[in-house]
């Protein structure tokens, strides 16, 4: 039992060795598969969309009740499952909780999710507490009693 137990590195080993420490250096920089969407505020949307940002897409995948009572002006309404992510756009989603985790499963950070969804544009945008330029731009209307 007290034998010492030696590793033969031969060239297979060194070059698995090798292998396995190379990749251990460089997986702090390849990101995580499980990385949430990049959001937007309401604000900064509000802001690529008056200065026509190229390749911004805004969709909404709310219920269709929910976009044709209001929806972003611009936006497009389509379901998550039949969405498609080009190259070159700025693909921002109106979503829910469930259709931002799908939204993660499926395009991870090549989509925007607008931060705190459709409340956040209508708080920071439509009706907020002091009048922006961008609030002016899209008709919105300051929130009363404040």
């Amino acid at each position: 039992m007290d034998r010492e137990t030696r590793v033969t590195w031969t060239p297979s080993r060194r070059a698995l060795a090798v292998a396995v420490l190379s990749l251990g250096v460089l997986a702090p920089f390849a990101g995580s598969p499980y990385a949430l969407p990049k959001t937007v505020s309401a604000s900064d949307l509000a802001g690529w969309i008056r200065s026509h940002r190229p390749g911004l897409r805004v969709v909404d995948v709310r219920t269709r009740a929910e976009f044709d009572d209001y929806h972003i002006p611009g936006a497009q309404h389509a379901a998550l499952e039949s969405l498609r992510v080009g190259d070159g756009d700025a693909v921002v989603l109106v979503a829910d909780a469930a259709a931002i985790e799908q939204a993660r499963q499926r395009f991870g950070r090549r989509v925007y999710v607008l931060d705190g969804g459709f409340d956040a544009w209508r708080n920071e945008v439509l009706h907020p507490k002091h009048p922006t330029a961008a609030s002016r731009y899209f008709g919105g209307e300051r929130r009363g009693g404040c």
